[in-house]
């Protein structure tokens, strides 16, 4: 009796510790994942953007200010971060941030239930042959040579664990550069940009990124594999 239950015990066993056995279950990836976008009503962000009066004439001009947000699953998104690498692009940092607390998003999606993400976006401010324009891009430029201006960056899920940055990435500053996948999955990360004397923080961004999961990017509302950077602290340009 007790050897023919040990048996039916490792029958029933045997599919979870064998990786290679026929009846081994898969995680299920998700069938459905959609990123957060931009609304075209009076929520949306480039109409909630301001254009500095003080910048309203006077010569042409073009200002870029990448920035990063979360987008809650109610679609509110919070204070943005922006990395404007310099003083004249700082300057506008304060119209982008302020338009973010009366703006709203479509929020991101998987299979159908709403989930928090960390998104990139620019704004980008001009003033061309007397017109000043407010436009919103929903990256950060780093693919537009090869997928165009208008492409969606993948999307950070922020719902999820991926446990504490270590105390050695204190101060630091890290950029790493990836691949995300049409699953949301990254692939090949890379150190970017960092501190000459961070080896140990380095190491430790490159494990948290391997368990990052995205809403992947897309294209003409399709999901398209890209690269992404990603930082856990950074001022200064990104590319």
């Amino acid at each position: 009796m007790y050897v023919s239950r040990l048996l039916s015990l490792a029958a029933l066993l045997l599919p979870v510790l064998l990786p290679g056995y026929p009846d081994a279950a898969e995680p299920d990836e998700p069938k459905d994942m959609r990123p957060a976008l931009q609304r075209t009503d009076s929520y949306a962000l480039a109409g909630n953007v301001e254009f500095p009066e003080n910048h309203l004439d006077g010569a042409d001009f073009q200002v870029t200010v990448p920035c990063n947000s979360g987008v809650d699953r109610q679609g509110n998104i919070s204070l943005a971060t922006c990395f404007g690498g310099d003083e004249a692009s700082r300057a506008f940092e304060f119209y982008v941030s302020r338009a973010t607390e009366r703006s709203k998003m479509i929020p991101a999606t998987i299979n159908g239930r709403r989930r928090p993400v960390s998104i990139y976006f620019t704004v980008v401010f001009r003033r061309h042959q007397g017109v000043a324009s407010v436009m919103v891009f929903p990256h950060q430029f780093l693919n537009a040579a090869t997928l165009g201006a208008e492409y969606v960056a993948p999307q950070l899920i922020t719902d999820e664990f991926y446990g504490r940055l270590s105390p050695l990435c204190r101060n630091m500053r890290i950029m790493f550069r990836f691949t995300v996948d049409t699953k949301g999955r990254t692939k090949n990360p890379r150190l970017h940009r960092g501190d000459a004397s961070a080896d140990a923080c380095v190491r430790a961004v490159e494990r948290r990124v391997k368990r990052l999961r995205f809403v992947p990017g897309q294209v003409d509302g399709k999901p398209v594999e890209m690269d992404h950077l990603y930082t856990p602290v950074w001022r200064g340009a990104w590319l």
